[in-house]
């Protein structure tokens, strides 16, 4: 039950925010300002292989503590 839960609200956030990227572009046009990320695409694709690898880090961490509580 938790799981769908989680994988609905991830579902409508991930709907909303890319409606909504769009939008705030446009805005930013209108409002005359300028749009400039700074980062380059190596270093986004960098960036988030380093989060999936800590990410992925500390799940095997927590499951591995877990584990070793329930055998105590």
């Amino acid at each position: 039950m938790m799981y769908l839960r989680g994988l609905v609200l991830g579902s409508i956030l991930l709907v909303v925010t890319t409606a909504s990227f769009p939008q705030s572009d446009e805005i930013s046009k209108r409002l005359g300002i300028p749009i400039t990320s700074g980062l380059s695409d190596s270093k986004v694709a960098s960036g988030l292989k380093e989060a999936l690898r800590v990410g992925a880090d500390n799940t095997v961490a927590g499951a591995m503590v877990t584990s070793a509580t329930k055998l105590s």
